[in-house]
């Protein structure tokens, strides 16, 4: 059988496939975004307050190369666990301070480092 014939036979069981697949009831929708939420965050982690917190951001000198940090950190909380964040390419230390921050106001210290080379001047360079 060539090609052409079994093409010509196969392409209507292929619409009649298709069309089918398209006739069937929507699924219902779900709940109202956020009518679950309280049920949902039961065993999530939610801090007893936020702290205020406090940073400061410098460039150290790493193997002869130039990095950018940022320090995050509650102002009263000692002994606090650390995160450790890695911008993407192309981000600053300084990017991604909502999530910084909240992780900080949480009572989390929050550690960023982006060697100057893969920071906003990647967008400088020939490989840009």
């Amino acid at each position: 059988m060539s090609k052409s014939r079994l093409l010509h036979l196969s392409l209507p069981l292929l619409i009649s496939a298709v069309l089918a697949a398209c006739a069937g009831r929507p699924e219902p929708p779900g709940p109202p975004p956020g009518e679950n939420l309280e049920r949902r965050l039961e065993g999530a982690y939610r801090p007893a307050a936020r702290s205020p917190v406090r940073g400061w951001d410098d460039e150290w000198q790493v193997a002869g190369q130039v990095v950018e940090v940022s320090w995050l950190a509650p102002e009263q909380v000692q002994g606090m666990p650390l995160i450790l964040y890695l911008p993407g390419l192309g981000e600053s230390s300084r990017d991604g301070v909502q999530w910084r921050r909240a992780w900080a106001e949480a009572g989390y210290a929050v550690l960023s480092m982006q060697p100057r080379q893969y920071g906003r001047a990647i967008y400088s360079s020939s490989e840009a």
